[in-house]
């Protein structure tokens, strides 16, 4: 039986446990350099699409805590002449660390700012926050949502830990733990991280490139706008982002060029460098903090700080190559080396041995002196080591290895943390990968940064990634990098779902109808951005801002016909069938939802199976939420959509293919997405509809057909729906089996927009599909 919670503190004269832990080095050291005005603190932030009960919560959190009892520490009291610090382990909380925040729009915003603000404190076991919010109406970017009803109800985990006791991973485990207590369900055995063979002692100052990068690094240059950062300035700033996880590059025999990690190294650096270009500071060299994690992920995880700090060099081989990446166009040739020298030294790094933060730290804490002294000789070793510590801190957990299932409240649907930003360094970013999509925190010294600098900042790092992201799976550069024949597109980083403590300044891409070459635009962070000087070169296909805009058009029509969108989840539950023992629920992707009644018309005939509503457009998502259970950002080409090969049963593909530029593009991406065997439910328009024979035999423009963005031309109808490509029966089944589906069905659907008289014509027309209006194709994928 679990026993309440104790009140054990600091009158008790042996607590639980009673076993004392000497600081380990990394601990003293930030032990030492605590300041008040930059609280060392981490936090972890989990969404999840329901609610939890905070009973249960609550008892599965503490079973979590008495699961790892390392977590269970408080420092031991002492005078500044004693000789060490020392952990005691309680075997008890000494008070409940679980609280349930007010309810409201700024709820999860003063949440986040306790997060980097409030420091746990030491002297209490354990040295960590758990709080509670529930959002009601309100996306994870801050944004208001449609239908703030009980369904529209989510939660927000914000663990916060003091960093001298704690780190992400260990407050991660602590989540995962109590995930697996509130559901009652035995977790699947996690694998540990795979390094390279180690390798012996820590690299040269060549990095392993036989180039020296032991030169003085840049600073992060401070804030120079004209209400600049005064010293003194306390605290953090923070903004999150969401991102597509980009494609690893290929390799050819051995190992990937480059990592995930290795391209936010990257973009870190470019970051940094185009940020100091604009305040008239040098752009190099740059150095970065890299933790390097070897513990195990399972139960047996080591609670503490585990990290191996490392410092990376972020020079490439060609000395000419600074001027290359940092001008207005990245070129791609100097940004392959980069990223491919860089590969190389993470490697190298990751592989060898070193003390937690290196050989001078280690000899600090093991003086016989007394901890005031030690203390006082460590902060001084700072400040004199300040004009040669890295730039920033890059932090990397990778994919989140925990299933995070908190059963009847749902899996985590995003998982963002950050690390502290302290001065000197004053600049960290930390990233996570959960459901397909990269959750990044950019994290500042406001002694540095204002957020207005912090929001430009995020800028920066967005096209540089998105250029990184680009160059991962080119066809054609200057070094010929060509990834395998069957590679997909690489993924671009394009319009990052972005949360800060302001208002949310970032748009995102995602729409039925949207025009591909929009989503492969190497990255403007904003519509201003189509002709910021920062941004990268675009894409020869890239569309005109007009052609953008007609797509975020909120007046845009983004629903198709009732009639339509039965026949279809008819032909959709026909080929499923019911749900029942031996026939799991299956997973159904409406890709391009619009505004969701398509998926919500699904939903009631595909009674059990799950429907994920998935877009591009910020406002049809709103929409859609008040219809469907879940919703999804994702993009068919560039990014692909957030989801693993053969992760889906079937595809409802409504009415979006005909405003496709790219239409090839994005039938590949839903046979990927779809398991062998899994259903494609496409419908479009008919350009061979029975009215169009006629009117074109007229010399009229057929309907569905537009010449303009603007307003109709020389057809019936005034709705201007931007129709990029048209179909008949025929074209479409050529056009579907050549993409690599086997065409099962075709059908027919009428058009909502027929005028009335002519309606009973129009619904006896869909007995031949190559007359009706609408055409319906069910294939499979072979």
């Amino acid at each position: 039986m679990i026993s309440p919670w104790t009140t054990a503190g600091r009158g008790t004269a042996t607590p639980p446990g009673g076993v004392r832990i000497p600081f380990p080095t990394i601990d003293e050291v930030s032990r030492h350099c605590l300041s008040d005005d930059e609280p060392e603190t981490v936090h972890v932030e989990v969404h999840l699409p329901g609610r939890l009960d905070p009973a249960r919560l609550r008892t599965a959190f503490r079973r979590a805590l008495l699961t790892h009892p390392r977590v269970l520490m408080r420092e031991v009291p002492g005078r500044r002449h004693r000789q060490f610090f020392a952990w005691e382990l309680t075997g008890e909380p000494d008070s409940d660390p679980v609280s349930f925040a007010g309810r409201g729009p700024g709820a999860l915003a003063q949440a986040r700012a306790r997060a980097l603000t409030q420091c746990p404190s030491l002297t209490l076991s354990p040295p960590m926050r758990l709080e509670v919010v529930e959002v009601h109406g309100e996306t994870a970017a801050g944004e208001p949502s449609v239908g703030g009803g009980p369904s529209q109800t989510r939660t927000v985990l914000l663990l916060t830990m003091h960093h001298t006791a704690l780190d992400a991973p260990s407050g991660l485990r602590v989540l995962a733990t109590t995930a697996e207590q509130y559901a009652d369900v035995a977790a699947l055995p996690v694998p540990g991280p795979v390094r390279p063979g180690r390798s012996g002692p820590a690299p040269s100052a060549t990095g392993g490139t036989g180039r020296a990068v032991c030169a003085r690094p840049v600073r992060v240059a401070p804030d120079s706008r004209p209400e600049p950062v005064r010293a003194g300035a306390v605290g953090n700033g923070m903004l999150q982002m969401e991102l597509p996880v980009p494609r690893r590059a290929a390799r050819t025999g051995g190992p990937h060029p480059w990592t995930v990690n290795d391209q936010l190294l990257v973009a870190t650096s470019l970051m940094v460098g185009r940020w100091n270009v604009s305040q008239g500071r040098p752009a190099g060299p740059v150095r970065i903090t890299m933790p390097v994690d070897d513990r195990p992920r399972g139960r047996e995880m080591p609670m503490g700080n585990g990290t191996r700090l490392v410092e990376v060099a972020m020079t490439s081989e060609d000395p000419r190559d600074t001027e290359l990446l940092l001008g207005e166009r990245p070129d791609v040739a100097a940004v392959v080396r980069l990223l491919r020298t860089t590969a190389g030294r993470t490697r190298e790094l990751k592989s060898s041995h070193g003390a937690p933060l290196g050989l001078g730290a280690s000899l600090l804490t093991a003086l016989p002196l007394p901890v005031g002294v030690r203390g006082a000789l460590t902060r001084g070793a700072r400040r004199a080591a300040a004009p040669c510590t890295s730039t920033a801190l890059v932090t990397n957990i990778g994919r989140v290895p925990y299933a995070l299932d908190f059963g009847d409240a749902g899996r985590a649907t995003a998982v963002w943390f950050s690390a502290p930003a302290r001065m000197p360094r004053g600049l960290s970013v930390a990233a996570a990968s959960t459901g397909g999509r990269l959750h990044v925190t950019l994290r500042w010294s406001r002694a540095l940064l204002g957020d207005a600098a912090g929001a430009h900042l995020a800028d920066l790092f967005d096209q540089s990634f998105s250029t990184t992201s680009v160059v991962t799976l080119s066809r054609s550069n200057a070094e010929d990098l060509r990834p395998e024949a069957d590679a997909p597109e690489g993924r671009r980083a394009v319009g990052p779902r972005r949360t800060a403590s302001g208002p949310d300044t970032g748009w995102s891409p995602l729409r039925r109808g949207e025009p591909q070459e929009a989503i492969m635009t190497p990255s403007p962070t904003g519509p201003a951005a189509m002709t910021s000087p920062e941004a990268p070169v675009s894409s020869p296909t890239t569309p005109l801002p007009g052609l953008r805009d007609f797509y975020e058009n909120h007046t845009v029509p983004v629903a198709s016909g009732r009639a339509r969108t039965l026949r279809q989840a008819r032909m959709l539950a026909d080929a499923l069938g019911p749900v029942g023992p031996g026939r799991p629920a299956a997973t159904v992707l409406d890709v391009g939802c619009g505004d969701g009644s398509a998926g919500a018309t699904a939903a009631r005939v595909l009674d059990g199976h799950r429907i994920v509503g998935i877009d591009w457009s910020q406002d049809a998502l709103r929409r859609a939420a008040s219809r469907l259970s879940q919703v999804v950002r994702g993009e068919l080409t560039g990014s692909g959509l957030p989801f693993a090969s053969g992760s889906a049963d079937a595809v409802l593909f409504s009415e979006v293919v005909e405003h496709l530029v790219d239409p090839d593009s994005a039938l590949e991406e839903l046979h990927r997405v779809l398991r062998p065997g899994g259903h494609l439910m496409l419908s479009t328009p008919n350009l061979a509809a029975w009215y169009n024979r006629g009117l074109l035999l007229a010399g009229v423009q057929p309907v569905f057909s537009e010449v303009s963005l603007r307003r109709i031309h020389g057809r019936p109808g005034s709705e201007v729906a931007g129709h990029l490509r048209l179909y008949t029966v025929r074209a479409l089944r050529e056009f579907v089996a050549a993409s690599g589906f086997e065409v099962v069905t075709v059908a027919g659907a009428p058009f909502h927009g027929v005028p009335r008289p002519l309606r009973p014509l129009d619904r006896l027309a869909c007995g031949l599909p190559s007359l009706a209006s609408i055409i319906l194709v069910h294939a499979r994928k072979v």
